[in-house]
């Protein structure tokens, strides 16, 4: 657009902040999340972050309650194909846990092949899986490979034992 008038038809955007943000979760009942602001996690979904993977490939988390603070990537788990709408706040609040699960903002296939993990299902089951591509998707959670987790290609979950 090429205009000096600051009235012309165009020329001026409106830009309203969000309220909610909403998030559909996949057919095993997850989704990663990943933002710049902070959202209240409603009745009806957990908020997961992942504290270290076992000898045997399981990844420990930790549930968040209430809200999920901004630049916190988390596991997102309810029911098979619900859509949820979160609350964003404005807030700058930190997580007090370890968390190893890193996030995204924007797609990225930076990544050396076989150095990320990302959310996928196997079995009617999550995991985090090395993929074909090493890309990560806008606004999800990946794990990054380390020499001092057991040497497989997927890692599961156990939502039993937090």
């Amino acid at each position: 657009m090429k205009t000096t008038n600051s009235r012309a038809i165009g020329a001026t955007w409106y830009l309203e902040p969000i309220t909610s943000y909403s998030v559909a979760l996949n057919s095993v009942g997850v989704s990663s999340f990943y933002a710049d602001f902070a959202v209240v996690v409603p009745e009806g979904l957990q908020a997961y972050v992942a504290n270290h993977v076992s000898p045997d490939g399981v990844i420990k988390l930790t549930q968040i309650a209430g809200v999920v603070p901004p630049r916190t990537p988390v596991l997102l788990r309810g029911e098979k194909f619900a859509t949820h709408n979160l609350e964003v706040l404005n807030t700058q609040s930190q997580l007090d846990a370890a968390n190893i699960f890193n996030g995204s903002y924007f797609a990225d296939g930076n990544f050396a092949k076989g150095s990320v993990f990302t959310l996928s299902s196997f079995g009617g089951k999550p995991i985090m899986k090395k993929p074909a591509i090493s890309r990560v998707g806008a606004n999800e959670i990946y794990l990054v490979a380390d020499s001092a987790w057991p040497d497989l290609s997927t890692y599961t979950f156990d939502f039993d034992d937090l």
